[in-house]
């Protein structure tokens, strides 16, 4: 059986040999760069491992015979035990290339594990490229492809489940879990992979703690559901009306504006050439009617200026302009470039770390490094957006009620809906797009088959809301959109410390002050009740007060830290306050105040 063939890997290849043969083995390993680098080296290489190892012995004195006594007994649908045992016997008897690249393809006992090194993923194209050929008949004469290689995970649990905050499912292998990549013929389900482990397992020697409790198996294909067609459909009709309103932007109305333009030069001679004939009344006369005909030429009906707002070549003209307006404060979006590339630096280590092989040693050599804190305090980078967020609603709301006249005069309705309408319409489409497509995306060990927080979205009208920070991670849908919910709600008190800042400088303070003591109480109060730790970093297999006493010693640390206050606005207000502030002290200035360095 295949699956025994990783035991041998894992235990009586790397010590029943003992140190001769390992030395044996590195002395054959050094020869390989004396091998050419083409399709035959692989086959060298298994064959002087073959040779160090005895490795077909193994298989057939470990593998084969006790998998033959006790096959009847296991759990295994009858197709799938047929098939393991013909790829069994190619790789024992006929040592056939396809079984042999199955074979390769598991995960093997890795070093370091010691070190965080559990991902036992093996090799992931090299399985699902595998055609197994059997062949019927005495002389081996027909060959058929009955299954092709397919790759499964399984986790074993080392303790109790950890789970990354959001991504907890049925079909989900908790991050702590040792992953064993598996190669196996393709008529095998999940429930007989998950067997034919704990099988394997058994057979180690005092093994009473590693059982295999997850098997997840990548599909050769995944149909389209409604959802999907329903998507494709959307973007495909989108992508149709974009390109109609680029091609009338284009063709038509760029056209006709060159047309007019040169249209009024030649009216601009016409005119002048009749007044110095001294007809001044017929060339104004003139003049005036070409000018009312031009004017209704170049401007488009209601539908043609629908259709220009899908235009690509207006539109992306605007998003690539470079130029700024009166006003506007441009030092902004480079506090934002800086800001975004901080967020994604910190993701980019906090993502790989599931996926790393030296976790441990990592993560303990990096953290006495000052220069490293940036990346562990990346999470600061978000207070960043909070705070202009804050400085541009202050700052472009105050100018609003000077210019209406007062609080009275300015339609809070539209302060509102404004804002409600920029966002919400294309952050349904993105959660839409999101849940229908994200599992046709790609594929792979790490891929999730079931769609990215598909269980999750089913409450996804809590994000239209924004209210979704005020859920738990594993019932909300997109969890990084706690940002927009805290923005949101932040915006919708604002007027509390803008009114205020408009009408007095003083009560505008005073108002500022009362939400900053809001958010230093709440804080600290919920800091100290529920034991939290001082930032996401440290919260890693910290537990938290509720599970002190437990045995349980997950991630409950980081899970609190994140559901009650990472993502609540009543402590995270902060940075927008002081961004409201740094507004109005902008708008009285006229943002010309200049600080000497």
């Amino acid at each position: 059986m295949l699956l025994k063939g990783v035991l041998m890997l894992l235990l009586v290849v790397s010590s029943s040999e003992g140190t001769g043969t390992y030395w044996k083995a590195i002395n054959h390993v050094s020869n390989l760069r004396k091998i050419n680098l083409e399709k035959e080296m692989s086959f060298s290489a298994l064959e002087m491992l073959n040779e160090s190892f005895n490795f077909k012995a193994y298989l057939e004195k470990f593998i084969v015979q006790s998998f033959t006594d006790s096959a009847e007994s296991l759990p295994v649908s009858r197709i799938c035990l047929q098939h393991l045992n013909a790829t069994l016997r190619a790789v024992t008897v006929y040592q056939e290339r396809w079984a042999l690249s199955m074979l390769d393809a598991i995960g093997k006992l890795p070093n370091g594990i010691l070190n965080g090194n559990i991902l036992l993923m093996g090799d992931y194209e090299e399985c699902v490229n595998v055609t197994a050929t059997l062949y019927d008949g005495p002389n081996r004469t027909h060959p058929t492809h009955p299954f092709k290689g397919r790759y499964c995970t399984t986790g074993i649990p080392t303790g109790p489940p950890v789970f990354v905050p959001g991504d907890v499912g049925s079909n989900t292998i908790p991050v702590n879990d040792i992953r064993l990549g598996l190669c196996v013929p393709s008529t095998c389900c999940e429930k007989d992979i998950t067997a034919l482990i704990n099988y394997t397992l058994a057979l180690i020697p005092g093994n009473s703690r590693l059982q295999a409790n997850i098997t997840v198996c990548q599909k050769d294909s995944l149909p389209w559901d409604t959802k999907a067609i329903a998507a494709m459909v959307f973007c495909g009709v989108l992508s149709v009306v974009v390109l109609l309103g680029t091609l009338y932007d284009m063709l038509v109305l760029h056209e006709l504006h060159r047309y007019c333009s040169v249209s009024k030069i030649e009216d601009g001679e016409e005119v002048t050439k009749l007044l110095a004939e001294g007809n001044s009344d017929s060339g104004d006369s003139y003049g005036t009617h070409n000018k009312t005909h031009v004017q209704n030429a170049t401007e488009p009906g209601l539908g043609a200026r629908i259709l220009v707002s899908f235009s690509l070549y207006t539109n992306a003209s605007k998003l690539l302009s470079t130029r700024s307006q009166a006003g506007n404060l441009g030092c902004v979006n480079g506090i934002r470039f800086f800001s975004i590339s901080w967020v994604i630096l910190g993701h980019s280590y906090a993502f790989s770390l599931y996926q790393s092989r030296n976790v441990f040693p990592f993560i303990s050599s990096q953290l006495q490094t000052w220069s490293f804190m940036a990346v562990v305090n990346a999470t600061v980078a978000v207070d960043t957006f909070f705070l202009l967020s804050g400085l541009l609603v202050s700052y472009l709301g105050l100018k609003q009620l000077n210019r209406v006249g007062g609080v009275r005069n300015l339609n809070w309705a539209m302060f509102y809906f404004h804002r409600f309408w920029r966002l919400t319409p294309a952050y349904g489409l993105f959660i839409f797009l999101y849940v229908s497509l994200t599992r046709y995306y790609g594929n792979g060990p790490f891929w999730p088959q079931g769609g990215s927080e598909y269980k999750e979205c089913q409450g996804w009208w809590m994000n239209l809301l924004y209210i979704n920070n005020f859920f738990k991670p594993e019932k909300t849908c997109v969890l990084w959109s706690w940002y927009l919910a805290n923005d949101m709600q932040f915006y919708m008190v604002s007027p509390l410390m803008l009114i205020p800042l408009y009408i007095s400088g003083v009560y505008g303070l005073m108002s500022c002050l009362a939400f900053l003591t809001i958010c230093l109480v709440s804080t600290g109060a919920i800091s100290t009740i529920e034991n939290l730790p001082m930032g996401l970093i440290e919260g890693i297999n910290l537990p938290s007060a509720n599970t002190q006493n437990s045995s349980d010693n997950g991630n409950n640390g980081i899970s609190d830290y994140f559901d009650d206050y990472y993502i609540k606005p009543y402590t995270r207000i902060g940075p927008y306050v002081i961004g409201m502030l740094l507004g109005y002290w902008l708008y009285k200035t006229n943002g010309k105040k200049h600080m000497k360095l």
